[in-house]
């Protein structure tokens, strides 16, 4: 299934996308509940409201969607056009506006360096990172990072070089800690397309000498500016995706190619980054792991976003993810 999260007549809902026709579940749920149809995959009967909260319903969240999917489709309604397709809020996809899939999930996780491709291109010294090192985690804040295709990345005030990164996001579907990497997947409700956009460059008080720690966090900090998380349109299941280290995934700006690799190329599989953070940290449903990005950012070669650019990822059997690049202010 594709999921999608969207805002329609100044309301934001969450739904199943089948081609150019968007399945809106609360809506259609609700007036499933009028007619005394209650969903007896949700708690009390009560469907939930948003893309995370059926996510927490673990192994019953598709279960619950595919209940109502089902319903719909058994009084004919199929597409926008038929039947009673307004009372079950059956839309065509072109009316919405699609968001990020998750808007709040509850952590985001990204991993620095996981193709040996783009730590050669930054020229570092650590390639035997490959076989010795863990991976490199950290966390980009969500209420400000997060947003959704055709939205903007916003390119600071304090901006010298923002650069992009395409990557595989993986979405966690069930509560879990210290998870084996053979049982990894069945922690997993699917995928998504992440733009770990960074600025290189950030420099906010200028110091007369500057360690290492302050060279890394400098880095660290020049992850976590405004809309630096773009994700979507869609989260696809499990199901649907198979294999996530055999997914082709590129990247676009102005219709230039930058990147294109597979995800079979990273150092730390899917399996073994959900192995390694659950050792650390509780996992739960809605939870974020941006996978790490291949070769082709704009840094090393001298590029950057500007105003006015568009970048766009594709990732295979998940989908196109497009975002203008808009100056602060």
């Amino acid at each position: 299934m594709k999921f999608v999260t969207f805002a329609y007549k100044n309301s934001i809902s969450y739904g199943i996308l089948e081609e150019e026709t968007l399945f809106d579940l609360p809506a259609a749920a609700r007036s499933l509940s009028g007619e005394g149809q209650q969903c007896p995959y949700a708690e009390g009967g009560q469907f939930p409201p948003d893309l995370l909260s059926l996510l927490d319903l673990e192994e019953n969240f598709p279960k619950a969607a595919a209940w109502v999917l089902d319903k719909v489709k058994e009084k004919g309604i199929v597409s926008s056009g038929s039947g009673q397709a307004e009372k079950y809020k059956v839309l065509a996809v072109s009316g919405v506006t699609l968001k990020a899939p998750l808007p709040s999930p509850r952590k985001v996780f990204c991993v620095a360096e996981n193709y040996t491709e783009h730590i050669a291109e930054a020229n570092r010294e650590d390639l035997e990172h490959k076989e010795s090192s863990i991976p490199r985690i950290f966390i980009k804040p969500v209420s400000n990072t997060m947003i959704g295709p055709e939205e903007p990345i916003i390119v600071s005030k304090n901006a010298v070089v923002t650069d992009w990164e395409a990557e595989l996001a993986v979405v966690i579907g069930k509560r879990c800690k210290y998870v084996p990497a053979q049982n990894a997947l069945e922690y997993v409700a699917g995928y998504t397309i992440f733009n770990d956009v960074s600025e290189r460059d950030l420099t906010i008080k200028n110091r007369t000498v500057s360690s290492d720690r302050d060279r890394f966090f400098a880095w660290l900090n020049g992850k976590w500016l405004d809309s630096f998380a773009p994700t979507g349109p869609y989260f696809v299941t499990q199901d649907e995706v198979g294999d996530p280290q055999d997914l082709n995934i590129k990247l676009w700006v102005n219709d230039q190619e930058k990147q294109n690799s597979n995800t079979s190329c990273m150092i730390d599989s899917v399996v073994s980054l959900i192995e390694y953070l659950s050792q650390i940290v509780t996992l739960e449903p809605g939870d974020i792991i941006a996978t790490g990005t291949p070769s082709g950012v704009g840094f090393p070669k001298g590029e950057k976003l500007i105003d006015g650019d568009i970048v766009e990822i594709e990732i295979e059997k998940i989908g196109r993810l497009r975002n203008p690049v808009k100056n602060e202010g």
